[in-house]
């Protein structure tokens, strides 16, 4: 009985077998080198998965244009309605001590960038003021000291976007 040795393919580039070079980082080179010398094994395992892999991608239809219009209608629609519900309030709360700060929520909803809007309103009134979230979540504005009167002038004469219907001072 006579033992024969079976010679393990290994690429020059790297001492993995062909079917592990993917997983070094000689990827590129190894399969270079395998297809020079050992083409039939380089379609078995590059060639060939990729056209099973293309042959199983099922095409799905695209959206008709039809469709694609009736939601984007609605969701204007819905964002329109939104915009229409939604208050700014603008409201004084007491803090520690005698101190007073303006609190305005609502803002966000008509496109205000609440960053620009809080240094306006401080460079305004000459006061501290930040971009916060308020127990519920959503991003509101703290102006320090009570201003609210003004706020909504303010915002009437910078912001468009904001209905004056829309503006409501809470005491």
């Amino acid at each position: 009985m006579r033992l024969t040795l079976i010679s393990i393919l290994q690429p020059s580039v790297c001492t993995l077998p062909p079917e592990y070079c993917e997983f070094n980082t000689t990827l590129k080179k190894c399969k270079e080198w395998l297809q020079k010398n050992h083409v039939d094994l380089y379609n078995k395992l590059y060639v060939d998965t990729v056209t099973e892999g293309v042959a199983s991608v099922a095409l799905t239809p695209a959206a008709t244009p039809k469709d694609t219009s009736s939601k984007l209608e609605k969701k204007l629609e819905a964002e329109a309605e939104k915009k229409r519900k939604t208050k700014v309030i603008i409201k004084s709360e007491k803090r520690k001590g005698k101190k007073v700060v303006t609190v305005i929520t609502g803002l966000d909803v008509f496109g205000v960038d609440l960053k620009k809007a809080s240094k306006l309103f401080s460079q305004k009134f000459a006061t501290g003021s930040s971009v916060g979230k308020n127990a519920e979540g959503s991003q509101e504005v703290v102006i320090q000291g009570d201003v609210a009167h003004e706020v909504m002038d303010l915002i009437v004469e910078n912001y468009p976007t904001v209905p004056e219907d829309n503006l409501q001072i809470k005491a």
